[in-house]
């Protein structure tokens, strides 16, 4: 009888987080601080002032969203792992980046400022932790607006989004237990909007990403979208997604993490 070969196992440390453990886990090191601007030599004074002063303005928003308060614990071991922030060493660009997707928030789902999304998405209530809790309008086009990331994250196979969104509250209506995490049994068919676990128009919402992502737009889905969103709806979700494609391409640019 032939013996087994000896196959040696792979073995992997991981970090303080949880993931494989990685001695530089990006391209570009986000600023942490405000004054991290200063040590960028490639900066002018101007540059540096506006950097440090976004910097300094989304840390003072933190304190109204559930980022470190322990509302999604599993949430914050991952959100701060986002290369995303890379951006933020080019003052200027970060800045016209981030009015374009603050007033697309705006537009889409009715919600006041980026404020008020990452409220809705980082506390246990979800959009009942907002101001915007009494308003079904703001209630629905925010759930299409969060299952069309969730649907973008899953077409493209994106481990750090699929994850990130897992630990989202991107439900406008808690479970039994009062979760406002997706469930595991919709989060299994997320590439199935046929599935009878979605309602009518959340099954259209993924039609319609998927359509757009594969460029396989056809006339009959067109039309069903604009006789239930009409055109300013329809294509707000377009630039939505076209948003979050860009974003997912330059956090993959910017990471050298190859696991997760």
């Amino acid at each position: 009888m032939r013996e087994n070969e000896k196959i040696k196992q792979m073995s992997h440390a991981r970090d303080a987080f949880g993931f494989w453990k990685i001695d530089k886990p990006h391209r570009i090191d986000p600023p942490q601080t405000p004054s991290d601007f200063e040590k960028l030599p490639f900066l002018n004074d101007e540059e540096k002032a506006l950097g440090a002063a976004m910097l300094k303005k989304f840390l003072g928003e933190m304190s109204g969203w559930g980022l470190g308060k322990g509302e999604l614990p599993a949430q914050e071991r991952i959100y701060f792992q986002s290369s995303i922030g890379g951006l933020c060493v080019d003052p200027m660009s970060y800045e016209a980046y981030f009015k374009f997707y603050e007033r697309l928030v705006c537009l889409l789902t009715g919600l006041d400022n980026n404020d008020e999304i990452m409220q809705a998405t980082t506390h246990k209530k979800g959009i009942d932790a907002t101001a915007k809790r009494n308003d079904p309008e703001v209630r629905r086009r925010l759930r299409n607006a969060l299952l069309i990331c969730f649907g973008i994250a899953t077409e493209r196979n994106e481990k750090f989004w699929i994850r990130m969104m897992a630990t989202t509250s991107t439900q406008t209506e808690p479970d039994d237990t009062g979760s406002y995490l997706m469930s595991a049994e919709k989060a299994a068919m997320l590439s199935h909007p046929e599935s009878s676990v979605w309602t009518d128009e959340e099954g259209l919402v993924l039609q319609f990403t998927f359509a757009v992502i594969r460029s396989e737009m056809t006339d009959a889905l067109w039309d069903r979208c604009m006789a239930l969103w009409g055109e300013k709806e329809t294509i707000r979700y377009m630039l939505w997604i076209g948003h979050y494609v860009s974003m997912m391409m330059c956090m993959n640019t910017l990471t050298r993490r190859k696991e997760w």
